[in-house]
């Protein structure tokens, strides 16, 4: 029997409201017996069944919601809905630009990303009132305010959404939507305080200039995604945000003014309360700022009450109903940090604080404590977001620390007074600058020390790494006693810990020693072998793109899981043959927007209108054109647009979309260039060499055009001066692909030609000094070398030099009868 996903729900929630009554009974009759400390067991056993049973009704009916049977109809029909929803939070702006819509001069943003309410839907069938979370894709009109609580109406599509997820759904606009009404009441003010600040924040120089508005307001778009790898590396990325320690902040303070004025307790806490919801609607409701604000209520209405609680009390109240309120909570990384850094420095600091005070002096003992309590209870949950541990995190903390309140409060102050006293607040977010200038520089320092991050294994194997040395460490600091039992444990204790720090040492020194022999990260491209067709993915800081699928979903899907890719930035479709565009139905569900050549072929294709019935961006990409993805830069160099700006006429291969893919400033690792050449002839070779900006073609590695057919123009090849490549082709094709010809000019050229029948994937990483090329180890040793190359030249392995000539043993029989449409 198969139950459905809210079956399963009430079924777990009945089950643990059984489970809590039996404990409480269970309790009852075991105090009467007279064991007291096993009935204070089942008791507890009985409240936390009793939570259990509380949030899994709570996310029972959250999950009603998410499963409306006029969502669920509008996703299954695929049509246009007349929608309204609420702004909640921006996620990103335009990834994209389409220079085929122009708006007031220039070009118009793609796609934009916000998360937002659904509370209207009209699918033609009937009108309904929903309040469902949304993840919606798509412009907003020209002048639209992009604040939380902003009102918006659209004709859009509903697509299904990953379960995960914290939406329900995904909206689609199919135009841009028109604004209801701004935001209205606070909101409205907090909204013009965050304008008037970021006005003023763009005013201040450097790194430290881009951090006071996230120090400040939590406003982090302004923030370079260079500077944001810097602080993640560096374990600091939490103070490019607000955090629930500036809510203790504004709290505290208000209630310390009060007690200078000498005031009633009761309007103290009234003050102070309201200081809090002032600042959560200044900064927006963020998971952090969430979880701090409802402790802070705990407190305040315990105080009020005139009790006490304790912090771990008061946590505890806290994120339970949180999540009885808002069960997508739980899959809010912010809340689900806080929370940890919470609970680490609730149970772990004082401590620690203590154990340490025995070998160093207490206030230092104290600042140690707390950066690494907060750390060690977060980073469980950080390996699940990326499977590394920062090396230096609590010396960057330490480090930081100190600047940071300083920061948060005088830039809060500055923001408050940017509508009001326009140069007293110049003056105190320019001293703002200076602390966030320091922290910027002490992440900048710390990311670039040697081993700033050690990799552990993904999924449950990095937490359990992870995971018990905090549980133990917490258990350490908290054994009393000098008896031999006790001793006992605490060597115990240390023998468990420093074989898992052992275990996490080897792991990231044997990746780093094999990295010869290992698939390298972060690599840049990788060239899925597809048999005969094309499909590569090429990895930004904003995203995976995929250009091409091959010609079946089943090894396209392979390749994608093996890169561990599920989501795409972009799908590029350089054009519409079978061994190109064979599997793009798999990979277009994936994509955020949708790339093809602007050529007349291209209007007519069927993959290009079901993009457009899913709601998918659409862009149709000429030479000239310039998409920017994060840490990359893809400028298109073929196919040319007619002189009157409309489509090409030219179809297939002559029409098909090359790009040449430049590193950004913003490029940190990895940051090799590439011309990808698609199928074009010999012919649109040169037209492309005579056109292109000579900047333009120069590469450090090449897809080779039509999988290394004769028909190549080895001039643009000599201009190129690349390094490696790469040529996506079958093995036995029965096309003579590559010819022996094309792989003499790649030699003349000074590159290295790899092939897919021979190696397997190919996959580049390193630098445009060291550029390395990893291939599967079972395709290398049938190939016979392990692709390297540096400034001076080709370093071929021990196992030989073949891969120099491009003659390397043919794969084996099973996997070289593989052959694919040309």
């Amino acid at each position: 029997m198969s139950y459905s996903l809210d079956e399963s729900a009430a079924w777990l929630t009945s089950g643990a409201a059984a489970v809590a009554i039996l404990l409480i009974a269970g309790a009852a009759v075991v105090q009467r017996r007279g064991s007291s400390r096993c009935a204070g067991w089942l008791r507890l056993l009985a409240v936390s069944a009793a939570v259990a049973a509380l949030t899994g009704w709570a996310s029972w009916h959250a999950l009603e919601q998410r499963q409306a049977a006029p969502m669920q109809e509008a996703i299954a029909s695929k049509h246009s809905c007349l929608v309204e929803f609420t702004l909640t939070q921006m996620v990103s702006s335009s990834v994209l630009e389409d220079p085929g819509i122009q708006e007031d001069g220039g070009r118009a943003p793609l796609g934009q990303r916000f998360r937002a309410q659904l509370t209207h839907l009209d699918c033609g069938t009937g009108a309904f009132r929903l309040d469902a979370p949304v993840l919606v894709s798509g412009r907003l009109a020209a002048g639209s305010s992009t604040e939380p609580g902003t009102r918006f109406a659209a004709d859009a599509k509903l697509r299904d959404i990953q379960a995960s997820s914290r939406s329900a759904a995904r909206l689609s606009l199919d135009a841009p939507a028109e604004q209801l009404a701004p935001p209205g009441g606070a909101l409205a003010v907090g909204a013009t305080l965050r304008a008037s600040f970021l006005m003023l924040a763009a005013t201040l120089p450097g790194d430290g200039g881009q951090l006071v508005p996230g120090l400040a307001v939590g406003d982090d778009r302004e923030a370079a995604e260079d500077l944001v790898a810097a602080m993640k590396t560096s374990s600091l990325v939490h103070l490019t945000a607000v955090s629930g320690a500036n809510c203790a902040l504004v709290t505290g303070a208000v209630l310390v003014i009060g007690r200078l004025l000498m005031r009633p307790r009761l309007e103290r806490l009234a003050a102070a309360s309201l200081a809090l919801v002032a600042f959560v609607v200044l900064v927006t409701p963020q998971g952090s700022v969430v979880r701090a604000s409802a402790m802070a209520i705990v407190v305040l209405a315990a105080d009020a009450g005139g009790r006490r609680v304790t912090g771990s009390s008061a946590l505890n109240l806290a994120v339970i109903g949180l999540l009885v309120i808002s069960p997508d909570m739980s899959l809010d990384a912010g809340f689900a940090l806080s929370a940890a850094a919470t609970a680490g420095l609730l149970l772990g600091a004082g401590p620690l604080g203590e154990r340490l005070s025995a070998w160093m002096p207490r206030p230092l003992a104290l600042t140690i404590a707390v950066p690494v309590a907060a750390q060690l209870l977060c980073q469980p949950v950080l390996v699940l977001l990326d499977p590394r541990v920062p090396v230096h995190g609590v010396t960057a903390n330490l480090l930081a620390a100190p600047a940071a309140p300083i920061a948060t409060v005088v830039g809060l102050l500055a923001c408050l007074l940017a509508p009001l006293a326009p140069p007293l607040a110049v003056v105190l977010a320019w001293v703002a600058w200076l602390p966030a200038s320091w922290i910027a520089a002490v992440a900048r320092v710390t990311s670039g020390w040697p081993f700033a991050s050690i990799p552990v294994p993904e999924g449950l194997g990095g937490v359990l790494i992870t995971a018990i040395p905090a549980a133990l460490l917490v258990w350490w600091c908290r054994e009393r006693g000098d008896s031999p039992p006790a001793r006992l444990r605490r060597l115990a204790l240390f023998a468990v810990m420093a074989l898992l720090v052992t275990v996490a040492l080897g792991v990231g020194l044997g990746q780093r020693v094999g990295s010869g022999l290992t698939r390298p990260d972060p690599w840049r491209y990788w060239m899925c072998d597809v048999g005969q067709g094309d499909a590569m993915l090429i990895r930004s800081t904003a995203g995976v793109i995929l250009m091409d699928t091959g010609p079946e979903s089943e090894v396209l899907d392979a390749c994608l899981t093996e890169a561990k890719v599920s989501e795409l930035a972009a799908l590029i479709l350089t054009h519409f043959d079978k061994d190109h565009d064979g599997a793009a139905a798999t990979a277009l569900p994936l994509a955020e927007q949708l790339i093809v050549p602007a050529t007349g072929e291209a209007h007519g294709e069927g993959i290009v209108r079901d993009a457009a019935t899913h709601g998918i961006p659409l862009v149709f990409a000429g030479r000239g054109d310039v998409f920017t993805f994060g840490d990359l830069a893809l400028h298109v160099l073929w196919p040319a647009r007619t002189s009157s700006g409309q489509p090409s006429v030219l179809s297939s291969n002559d029409g098909s979309l090359a790009v040449s893919v430049k590193p950004t400033a913003s490029c940190r690792q990895a940051c090799v260039s590439l011309i990808a050449l698609a199928d074009l002839g010999e012919a649109r070779q040169n037209e492309l060499m005579s056109e292109a900006p000579p900047e333009l073609l120069s590469a450090d590695v090449v897809k080779v055009s039509h999988h290394g057919s004769r028909d190549q123009a080895a001039e643009l090849y000599r201009v190129m001066q690349p390094k490696a490549a790469l040529v996506s082709v079958g093995a036995e094709n029965g096309y003579g692909h590559p010819t022996r010809s094309t792989l003499d000019m790649l030699t003349a050229a000074g590159a290295i030609p790899l092939r897919t029948d021979e190696r397997g994937h190919l996959v580049v990483a390193g630098s445009p000094d060291d550029i390395t090329v990893w291939s599967p180890p079972q395709a290398l040793a049938e190939a016979a070398a392990v692709p390297r190359f540096s400034a001076n030249g080709w370093r071929a392995s021990p196992l030989g030099d073949t891969a120099l000539t491009g003659r390397a043993p043919p794969r084996s029989a099973s996997r070289s009868r593989r052959s694919r449409t040309p």
